[in-house]
């Protein structure tokens, strides 16, 4: 290795640890919003966090969006706004999500910026973190940038109990970062 250029790979799904969690409830996209266990660590059932093994933990060896770099980078400032209450047309970009990045490593190098959205708890079991967007940009040493991401209706919507495709309504919880358990920042952004 020469360091003469950085690598910006991504993965583009969740590496297990062991055979065991393939298909199981260790996957970091599903969590029971009442139920028994969530993944990743985060509310807890009886005090305590569920984990289904006894011999070793239920995270995943790589998560999705795991990359490594001869750089490092910082994200800051997120912001995101509304930009369009029209549930009916599910094309048109209903969230537009801004973020700061700082290339704090000694080396240029590409990031790639990835938004994660949390859904409002509601009666069907969703994915607990959607990538919802992504921006792959090149940063120079000591540098920043701002990134915009769009987010469309359609990556918003699902289908509810009347099989209608739509957008719910509420409290969406936005994260961003450089991998599905590494997002740095977040906000809370509010659809009617």
């Amino acid at each position: 290795m020469q360091h003469r250029t950085v690598p910006s790979g991504k993965l583009t799904q969740s590496w297990p640890r062991s055979v065991g969690q393939v298909g199981g409830p260790s996957s970091p996209w599903f969590g029971l919003r009442e139920g028994k266990w969530t993944a990743n660590g985060k509310p807890k059932y009886n005090g305590q966090n569920y984990d289904p093994y006894v011999d070793g933990p239920s995270t995943p060896l790589f998560p999705f969006g795991f990359g490594l770099s001869y750089t490092s980078f910082n994200y800051t400032n997120l912001t995101a706004r509304v930009i369009s209450s029209n549930h009916k047309n599910l094309s048109e970009v209903v969230i537009s999500a801004t973020v700061s990045v700082t290339n704090t490593g000694k080396m240029d190098g590409k990031e790639t910026i990835q938004l994660y959205i949390t859904d409002p708890v509601m009666n069907l079991i969703r994915y607990w973190k959607r990538l919802v967007g992504f921006k792959k940009v090149a940063i120079k040493s000591g540098s920043r940038a701002t990134v915009q991401i769009d987010v469309r209706g359609e990556d918003l919507a699902f289908y509810d109990e009347s099989m209608k495709f739509r957008v719910v309504p509420g409290e969406y919880l936005l994260a961003v970062g450089g991998s599905s358990v590494n997002t740095l920042v977040s906000c809370i952004l509010t659809i009617m």
